[in-house]
């Protein structure tokens, strides 16, 4: 009996508990598991996973009904849509599961293909994100690999292991599957390791266990987080991939002596999951180290060219019940039985005198990066086909072209990166003298390797170093940045944060995931796109750099158009509440609940009062407008003077100031504080309910008002929905968010109303495509547009005087077009002037005052934010004075 039929067994133990305190039993689990699906017996489902108990008792549902499962990532962006409608059209499952939408029947089940009887699962190989290959995987292989683990890893009933990676991806499953063959408890946590939420959950439900990536293990290191591990925890475990040998011997020796236990497991999908495991020791760790096979699997060596026995080094091939029944690349596979008693692993190894293996590189001349499968001996044909003569090599980091003549150095250049689709970060093209060969005579492939990484090394070193220091320095002001500087560390902000996103976005040819909390050393060594980019001539934009000067471009169309006319498209300043509401989130929410919170202020009054005071003396000078001193102490939308003009048009500076001042002073209040730690998701609900009771009570104070109402309390619902779609994680959250707008919006504007439209549009724009693909050169201008947006805001005034007032010209377009002209000129200059102003502070001996970030070296003292990710949680990140951002803190761009 396989360990999801004897769920019972466990009745009365805890199988599930959510980061939130949620709990599921294991009676309670199977009962649920039964009710979820009613298929017959071999018909096929695709199951969306994330990790949670909705996802959980799905899978479990499935399989208890002998449902071969189809699992793929429960993401709801374009990418993650398109591959379950490849998978839905290649297998013609008859129903798919998520945790947004439930069962939904694509086909009656006669209709499905047909099963072979112990088919349980189909798991993605690994890389394959584009693909529809998947891996078949029987029950009997299932349950097998599932109990050797445990065995492997002594697990008990009273484990408790914590998710750190997604169930699509068969380690993350097979911690899930282990846990549960021997009635322990898994933690379902879907964030990330080094959000401040990772330790909190741990601590509180009392994790024993996590496992990692090398990835995992790369951010733990640099948050912190492996200097002092929780005390309830007694094993970690690292898989999928090799885990450089440094950071290796350091994570042994730091749980060594934390008293935990740290063992390094090798696997592939193709035999579920892990089969060879390695208790490391500090002293004595061997890179590339897999260990022994697990219990009742087997691990040889065989030539990888005959197939012939190998003593001591060869390819490895791993025999035992978890291997996989074979391959499916269509519907009609999935009838097709056992193809397979031994798995090639495509890794060559060698056996070490104490009877363990460890993996010393790949035999195939294929390599994969970042997903993208690239066949060496292709490359070298295509090439050949356009005269140009060279060979490849190449692991899943780097293609290295090596050519023979000089000249054609350009064309294979323009080739690896046009038809391969490769950036240069990841490619490296060598003009050799000649071509390095074996004493056999066939080319030495590891020495080619070498070569293109010692040469991609030194032109990283002599060119993107000083190109990635220089868009940093440029974009915050500074005169340098050293290795151990991060964008984050020196008090990056939301408009900043364009500039250099897009600058190191042209070094590196993509930006690598998180860039903002890497060191700029660790960019030019460690530098990993998260999406190749098929075509250079393009690049990603994240939505809401398109969104701001969008918005902006609103604002002065309705000011253009006046009333009546512009009701159809009033709403811009809404959409700017709520943009300046999801990057107070992304950008502030550590500092409001750090000591330094009133830094906050301090830089939205130098940042936006500073520039908004100035330019009100140009207003003064170019039209009749008068203000009086409530407009120069920012209370122009609270304190009203018949009398005197206080320039309404800028009622969205204060009104912001407000916002994020009454913020920071209900995060001083020590219980809501501590909510906020907790997470940041579950504040803003309360933050909404007292944004809207504030509304209602301003209304009933003030009575009757005008249809543009800009007291700031008829506005801080927006920010607070920017708030919660800024922590909008799951598709369930997403989809509350996009439904919470369109319901408070259309309370207060009416359904049909241009404010609540463009609102839903925003928040759903954010949630659902938070990336959009265009021309570099527009990239470029709407970066700009969306760097300047405050100044184009700021004097889109005067434009609309001089030219519909002035000059008689009332057309929309020529003064949307003007304003953001005008803005970016505006934005240019101020910029001009502040470094004049920096470099004259210098120049007389002093050191300008820079907005205050916090060392990297320091650790953690308490955790922050749910949600917000930092190399080292006391990190600072500056003010934005819009509070906007560029990017989700989990970017999902297509293609992952």
């Amino acid at each position: 009996m396989t360990f999801w039929q004897d769920l019972e067994r466990h009745a009365g133990r805890v199988a599930f508990v959510t980061a939130a305190g949620d709990t599921l039993d294991y009676a309670a689990l199977a009962c649920a598991a039964d009710a979820v699906f009613d298929l017959p017996r071999g018909t096929p489902v695709l199951l969306a996973l994330d990790n949670d108990l909705a996802a959980m008792i799905a899978y479990l549902g499935a399989l208890r009904r002998g449902l071969p499962a189809i699992v793929t990532a429960a993401g709801d962006t374009t990418a993650d849509r398109e591959r379950a409608d490849r998978l839905i059209a290649a297998f013609r499952p008859a129903a798919r599961w998520s945790s947004a939408r439930g069962t939904e029947r694509l086909r009656d089940a006669g209709d499905a293909p047909a099963a072979h009887p112990g088919l349980a699962l189909l798991l993605s190989t690994s890389g394959s994100t584009g693909a529809t290959k998947l891996v078949r995987l029987s029950a009997r292989a299932v349950d097998a690999n599932a109990h050797a683990i445990a065995a492997s890893l002594a697990l008990t009933p009273d484990e408790r292991a914590i998710t750190t990676l997604p169930p699509g991806y068969a380690y993350g499953l097979s911690v899930i599957h282990s846990h549960l063959a021997v009635g322990a408890t898994t933690i379902l946590y879907a964030g990330s390791v080094v959000d401040p939420a990772f330790r909190a959950v741990i601590e509180r439900h009392r994790a024993t266990s996590f496992g990692g990536v090398p990835h995992s293990y790369e951010l733990l290191d640099r948050a912190g987080f492996l200097d002092s591990l929780p005390e309830s925890l007694r094993t970690l475990t690292q898989a999928g991939g090799r885990l450089a040998p440094e950071l290796l011997t350091s994570v042994a020796r730091r749980a060594r002596a934390a008293g935990k236990r740290f063992v390094v497991m090798y696997g592939q999908t193709e035999a579920v999951a892990r089969i060879a495991t390695l208790d490391v020791d500090p002293d004595h760790v061997v890179a590339g180290g897999i260990g022994r096979a697990i219990p009742g699997g087997t691990l040889t060596l065989v030539d990888p060219e005959t197939g012939a026995f190998a003593a001591t080094a060869g390819e490895l091939v791993y025999t035992g019940p978890n291997v996989m029944m074979g391959y499916a690349e269509a519907a009609v596979d999935l009838a097709r039985g056992h193809e397979l008693t031994a798995l090639r692993t495509g890794d060559l190894a060698e056996r070490l005198p104490d009877g363990a293996y460890r993996v010393t590189g790949r035999r195939s001349r294929f390599i994969k990066p970042f997903g993208l499968r690239v066949a060496l001996d292709e490359v070298e044909q295509r090439l050949a086909a356009a005269n140009v003569s060279a060979v490849a090599a190449g692991d899943d980091a780097l293609l290295v072209v090596a050519v023979l003549a000089p000249g054609d150095v350009a064309s294979a250049e323009r080739f690896v990166a046009d038809k391969v689709g490769l950036p240069a970060s990841h490619r490296a093209v060598l003009a050799l003298d000649a071509v390095p060969r074996l004493a056999s005579g066939k080319v030495d492939y590891p020495a080619l390797l070498a070569a293109g990484r010692a040469a991609a090394g030194a032109i990283r070193t002599a060119a993107s170093a000083g190109a990635l220091r220089a868009a940093l320095a440029a974009a915050l002001g500074r005169d340098r940045v050293e290795d151990g500087d991060s964008f984050r560390s020196l008090a990056g902000d939301s408009l900043s944060y364009v500039r250099a996103s897009l600058a190191i976005e042209e070094v590196l040819g993509t930006l690598p995931e998180r860039w903002e909390e890497l060191t700029v050393a660790r960019i030019e060594a460690l530098a990993r796109p998260t999406t190749a980019r098929a075509d250079p001539g393009f690049r990603w934009v994240a939505t809401d750099v398109l969104l701001r000067p969008a918005a902006i471009a609103l604002v002065v169309a309705s000011h253009v158009l006046g009333d009546p006319a512009n009701r159809a498209i009033k709403g811009g300043a809404l959409a700017l509440m709520i943009l300046a509401g999801y990057g107070l989130a992304r950008f502030q929410s550590r500092r409001l609940l750090g000591s330094a919170r009133w830094g906050v202020i301090r830089d939205y009054l130098l940042r936006v009062v500073a520039p908004f005071l100035a330019i009100l003396l140009v207003y003064r000078a170019l039209t009749p407008n008068r203000f009086g001193w409530q407009t120069l102490l920012l209370l122009g939308n609270i304190v009203h003077d018949p009398g005197v003009r206080t320039m309404a048009q800028f009622w969205f500076v204060p009104a912001l100031f407000h916002c994020t001042l009454a913020l920071l002073l209900l995060l001083a209040i020590p219980p809501v504080r501590r909510r906020a730690e907790r997470s940041g998701w579950a504040i803003g609900f309360p933050l909404l309910s007292l944004a809207l009771a504030a509304k209602v009570a301003g209304l009933a104070l003030r009575g009757a008002v005008s249809a543009d109402d800009f007291s700031t309390d008829a506005w801080a619902y927006a920010i607070t929905l920017g708030w919660l779609a800024s922590y909008a994680e799951t598709g369930a959250q997403r989809w509350t968010v996009i439904l919470v707008t369109a319901l408070v919006t259309a309370l207060d504007w009416g359904a049909s109303d241009s404010h609540a439209l463009i609102a839903e549009a925003v928040v759903a724009a954010l949630l659902l495509t938070p990336r959009v693909l265009v021309r570099r050169e527009v990239a470029a201008v709407l970066g700009y547009l969306a760097r300047s947006s405050l100044f184009a805001y700021l004097t889109q005034g005067i434009t609309i005087h001089l030219l519909r007032d002035r000059l008689g010209i009332d057309g929309v377009a020529p003064n949307v077009v003007a304003a953001l002209t005008v803005g970016a000129l505006a934005y240019a200059a101020w910029e001009q002037l502040m470094r004049r102003l920096r470099d004259g502070w210098r120049g007389r001996g002093r050191r300008w005052p820079a907005r205050r970030g916090v060392s990297p070296v320091c650790r953690p003292s308490r955790p922050a934010l749910a949600g917000r990710l930092t190399p080292r949680s006391c990190h600072n990140p500056a003010a934005s004075p819009d509070g906007s951002t560029t990017i989700r803190r989990r970017p999902r761009s297509p293609g992952r």
